[in-house]
């Protein structure tokens, strides 16, 4: 596991945080219940951002593969993973799925 790039990931999505906000109306503070609450439109807006600002960092992903992954992820009914922080889950699925 290459932990330089997820700790990569994670930065991105930090320093990042306040432009997602602004596109997709997700903050640091989301989570699952978040995910879920929020439109097609704003999910696939996260992506497609999150996809945008990992490739200038040299990973690649697809909007439509961080997406399917995020749902699957938060189709769960458990608590424990449903307040999970957004931006954490992203980092590890966005790496998880990128062509390192």
């Amino acid at each position: 596991m290459n932990l330089r790039l997820l700790a990569t990931s994670a930065i991105v999505l930090t320093v990042a945080a306040p432009a997602f906000a602004q596109i997709s109306g997700f903050t640091d503070e989301s989570d699952g219940y978040s995910w879920r609450r929020a439109s097609l439109e704003n999910r696939t807006a996260y992506c497609r951002a999150v996809v945008a600002k990992f490739a200038e960092k040299g990973s690649r992903v697809s909007a439509q593969t961080l997406f399917d992954a995020i749902q699957e992820f938060y189709t769960s009914e458990d608590p424990g993973i449903l307040k999970r922080k957004l931006f954490d889950v992203t980092a590890i699925l966005a790496y998880a799925a990128s062509d390192k």
